[in-house]
């Protein structure tokens, strides 16, 4: 039935979603010709005023324009006074009114606020505008009060010319993701805001800001070889695109020796000679020309989606940017270090196309952030000759060819997940943990053998378990095989993520442990069975989502259980303590809905009556233990969770005398996830009183859901509307109270 009215309202909901989500929808739907606006001849004999305040004045080192037409003021700013190529370019328009009354309902095109930007290079873009008499849109203003519009870059955002040059995505590795950082190349640019308005019977009015960005490149930027550079400082350069065109999408395998890429430990330019020292420029942009070719932005790094087989990197490299070599194809990596910082991503998911390769890495200090290597087609990795390494968090994770793994005598820190889901279990891999370790983050593989090397004062493997040396701390597992661990009583910690994703089945927790960490079993398919300590205070989030426990005894002493605990496992019936005082959303969101949830009838925070959850002494309804809600008086809503998952239906009574409109979040009302990115589902609140609870907003809403209201056949639209409205929801963003009454025959 859900579906149903969802397909009903889609248009609606979609059609008035608030300003960014209009941008959207205008330009996908594409409104006849004659309401495109052109920004200062809207086709409608709009008159342009303003009066400039301030243009191009730096404030606060941000650039700032001021207009103001007597109504209204408006401030267009950045984020920065000065910038180079590639940096990212946050642009916001700060509307104010500022007449005579105390508050003022516009009229305006759609969107409210429009921007559009010019570059001397032939780069445009714009958010478009439309004005259709029949059809503007609302928007209320209090003196005083400051609205902020930002320029948001996304897929349906119109830009023109070499629009390749300014998006690019904050995770470079992250191809699903549909709104863009802005970035802007090398040129001279005119930024426009507009804002249309039409005050009570005044003709409309259009007044705008403007200001001019000027963006260089910082260094000269110049080709040696087949490499592009930019000159770092005076004595210095940064390896920042090539000229190979070898995308590995055609390349199936690489015979050796072809496409070899090493890199230079020096390059010459106008008669002068630059020490190479880093390789990427993070994301930094070019378009320019550069002997008579085109150098464009490389989105995700410098050589990603390039093919070779072999890459030698030379000592005088002590950064390799991140996303630098991300999803290239490469057979062998040999690199040579002083002092060398590997950045996030820099390798992810390289060799994709390659038969397994090697890592080889010699020399000085290396440290290696998150994700370095992840997911890379690598066999071998021999890191022993470096003189000190830090591994960062998933550094060499998910090298499913993985053979040897070779690591230098002193390790400064090993990070969580280091090399999780790396070889294959028939493998039987392992890896030595040398003496000089002094910092294990978390677990360090899954799939491996772990052992650590004799000396070392920090850690030890025993009992099928990685701890530190005085026996305190579970950190992960150390041997794959084990499928039952009973903990010594000497632990008293355990690690988020220690068991996730090992093949334990069983699992006894000593009673000295207070806390059960979050992510500690998540995604842990074969455990079935948990004894928890006695003296467990708290289950962290996710600690046992998607296992296969049946069935768990919660202590007496437990106090809290974190969000989807127990999420996606099998249990049927869970008994909560006297003792519980909180209880996460979709602690046990189950694909069974019938796991039946009980509280002792003794516990002083939570009074339960069927699936409501009332706060003790009251009438207020603070929680759900089934995401099926059936009818039921209560006087006040507080919904902070629902035990078993998401709510799409609910009926609030007539005698219902408040509501915290933190009660319709999308924690608890369920989303929906749209190919242009999270809308949330217009899940359907049926009110009984024909007149509006009071509506509060005391737990602070960060807004972010759409319901859709039914009321009585005798209900006030008005006056719900406007009680809405008055604790901060927008009617079509937020809401949208339904033409017809509801119908009491449909099944929820």
């Amino acid at each position: 039935m859900l579906d149903r009215l969802w397909q009903k309202t889609k248009r609606i909901a979609l059609g008035a979603f608030g300003f960014i989500v209009m941008v959207l929808v205008v330009m996908v739907l594409s409104p006849e010709a004659d309401a495109k606006a052109d920004y200062f001849g809207l086709k409608t004999n709009i008159k342009r005023t303003g009066k400039v305040v301030k243009e191009d004045a730096v404030e606060d080192g941000s650039i700032v324009s001021v207009v103001e037409n007597g109504d209204f003021r408006i401030t267009l700013m950045t984020d920065a006074s000065e910038y180079h190529a590639g940096d990212p370019i946050n642009i916001k328009t700060v509307v104010e009114y500022i007449g005579s009354k105390s508050e003022v309902e516009l009229s305006s095109c759609d969107p409210v606020v429009s921007f559009r930007i010019e570059g001397s290079n032939g780069i445009q873009g714009d958010t478009y505008a439309y004005y259709n008499k029949k059809a503007l849109v609302k928007t209320v203003f209090k003196k005083g009060e400051k609205y902020e519009f930002p320029f948001i870059v996304d897929e349906y955002t119109g830009f023109y010319g070499n629009n390749r040059e300014i998006f690019a995505r904050e995770d470079p590795a992250d191809f699903s993701g549909d709104e863009y950082i802005l970035h802007l190349p090398k040129g001279t640019y005119t930024i426009v805001t507009v804002l249309t308005s039409e005050l009570l019977n005044k003709k409309p009015v259009t007044f705008y800001a403007e200001m001019h960005l000027n963006i260089d490149v910082e260094g000269d930027v110049f080709y040696s070889g087949s490499n592009l550079y930019r000159t770092l400082g005076d004595n210095e350069a940064v390896l920042i695109g090539t000229k190979i065109d070898n995308p590995n999408i055609y390349v199936g395998a690489i015979e050796k020796g072809v496409n070899a890429l090493e890199i230079p430990s020096s390059v010459k330019y106008n008669g002068k000679t630059y020490k190479v020292t880093v390789i990427g420029d993070e994301g930094i942009k070019y378009s320019t020309w550069v002997d008579d070719y085109v150098y464009s932005e490389v989105t995700y790094g410098t050589f990603t989606a390039k093919a070779f087989s072999k890459v030698k990197i030379p000592s005088s490299v002590r950064k390799i940017s991140n996303a630098a070599f991300t999803r290239a194809t490469i057979s062998s990596i040999y690199i040579e270090a002083e002092d060398l910082d590997i950045g996030e991503k820099a390798f992810y998911a390289s060799g994709y196309w390659s038969e397994a390769g090697t890592l080889t890495i010699k020399g000085g200090n290396v440290n290696i952030e998150k994700m370095g290597f992840d997911y890379s087609c690598l066999k071998d990795v021999d890191l022993s000759s470096v003189k000190s390494l830090t591994i960062g968090e998933l550094a060499f994770a998910e090298l499913y060819p993985l053979k040897t793994i070779k690591l230098p005598e002193n390790i400064v820190s090993i990070g969580r997940k280091a090399f999780y889901d790396s070889a294959e279990l028939r493998d039987k891999v392992t890896i030595t943990i040398p003496k000089g370790t002094e910092k294990i983050e978390g677990p360090v593989a899954n799939k491996m053998i772990i052992k650590v090397a004799e000396g070392n004062a920090a850690f030890v493997d025993r009992y099928g378990l990685l701890l530190t040396a005085d026996g305190s701390t579970v950190l992960g597992i150390s041997d794959f095989r084990v499928t039952e661990i009973a903990m010594p009583e000497g632990v008293t910690t355990i690690m988020p993520y220690a068991f996730t994703g090992t093949r334990i089945k069983k699992l006894v927790i000593p009673d000295a442990v207070e806390a059960i960490p979050e992510y500690m079993a998540m995604n842990t398919p074969y455990l079935k069975s948990v004894k928890l300590g006695k003296n467990v205070k708290s289950i962290g989030d996710y600690a046992f989502c998607a296992t296969k426990l049946k069935k768990i005894t919660l202590p007496k002493g437990l106090k809290s259980i974190g969000s989807n605990a127990f999420e996606g496992s099998k249990l049927k019936k869970v008994t909560i303590p006297n003792t519980v005082e909180s209880i996460g959303n979709s602690a046990f969101r189950n694909n069974d809905s019938n796991i039946k949830i009980t509280f002792k009838k003794k516990n002083k925070t939570f009074k339960q009556s069927g699936i409501y959850l009332f706060k003790p002494g009251t009438k207020t309804v603070i929680g759900l233990a089934s995401n099926s809600v059936p009818e039921y008086d209560f006087e006040k809503l507080d919904l902070q969770y629902v035990i078993t998952g998401s709510v799409y239906g609910f009926f609030i009574p007539g005698n219902c005398k408040e509501v915290d409109i933190s009660s319709f979040s999308s924690k608890v009302m369920g989303i929906y996830e749209s190919g242009n990115g999270k809308v949330y589902e217009a899940a359907e609140v049926i009110f009984r009183s024909p007149e509006p609870p009071r509506f509060v907003d005391e737990r602070n809403s960060e807004k972010e859901f759409f319901i859709w209201i039914f009321l009585p056949e005798d209900g006030d639209r008005d006056a719900y509307k406007a009680a809405l409205e008055e604790v901060g929801l927008e009617d079509g963003k937020n809401f949208i109270i339904s033409e017809r009454p509801y119908i009491s025959e449909w099944d929820f």
